[in-house]
């Protein structure tokens, strides 16, 4: 399988609300399709990572958009328990694979299809006040999720790297999106409070026994990135 080079999709102006939450691992791989196409990101041995994610892109491609996103942290890199995720965080790298995604935006929605990315169409709503951030994903006028996260001082600037894995067509694809964001800020251990829905999506979540209390949560403001075409690649053992 091959994909066509693209040059990267640019986005600017971007508000990104990032919570990572502990879950047993043994649940976590039974989440991934079978067999396990990644290795695991582990915070400590048996403790996996879910990574709960809503950006507002509000200048795109696509013109602006909401996004929500349920990522299991996880590499095609040889992963040790606890070694992996403090090297990924000293080199500033989030990989992750993704579970769901969900964008209020059509255009958005038949992009990410196209490079593989499980997008859905559906209800994202992201509201600030001068504390919190409330978001929220509706599908078929059905709760999937909300978060509501304590907002921090975002005196901070910071460059990182995400990246996500999905499968398409069998194949595993990697993508990279390199942020810099002008204004960011965190909380450990602590600072959200999630809320699963009745969405039959949300089951399989429920089942997995994901900790209410966060690692971590991240704050992006006024972040800008640029968006690489996913690309085949292998994982190693």
């Amino acid at each position: 399988m091959t994909i066509e080079p693209v040059q990267p999709l640019h986005f600017a102006d971007t508000l990104c609300v990032n919570s990572a939450f502990p879950l047993p691992a043994h649940r976590a791989r039974a989440l991934l399709p079978s067999p396990p196409p990644l290795n695991l990101v582990e915070v400590f041995p048996g403790r996996a990572v879910l990574v709960v994610s809503f950006s507002l892109y509000r200048e795109s491609p696509f013109g602006s958009y909401a996004e929500a996103v349920v990522a299991l942290m996880a590499t095609h890199e040889r992963a040790i328990p606890t070694m992996t995720l403090a090297r990924l965080t000293q080199e500033s790298r989030y990989p992750a694979y993704v579970l769901h995604m969900f964008v209020n935006n059509a255009a958005a929605s038949q992009s990410g299809a196209a490079w593989g990315l499980p997008r859905q169409l559906a209800t994202v709503q992201i509201e600030e006040q001068p504390t919190t951030t409330t978001c929220r994903v509706e599908l078929d006028q059905q709760l999937v999720m909300q978060i509501a996260v304590e907002r921090p001082a975002t005196d901070r600037q910071r460059t990182m790297q995400i990246e996500t894995y999905s499968l398409h067509a069998d194949t595993l694809l990697h993508a990279t999106m390199r942020c810099e964001a002008a204004a960011y800020g965190r909380q450990q251990g602590g600072g959200a409070t999630l809320t699963w829905g009745t969405h039959p999506l949300t089951h399989a979540l429920l089942e997995a026994k994901v900790s209410p209390q966060p690692l971590m949560v991240r704050y992006y403001d006024q972040m800008q990135a640029d968006l690489t075409a996913p690309e085949p690649t292998q994982v190693e053992r």
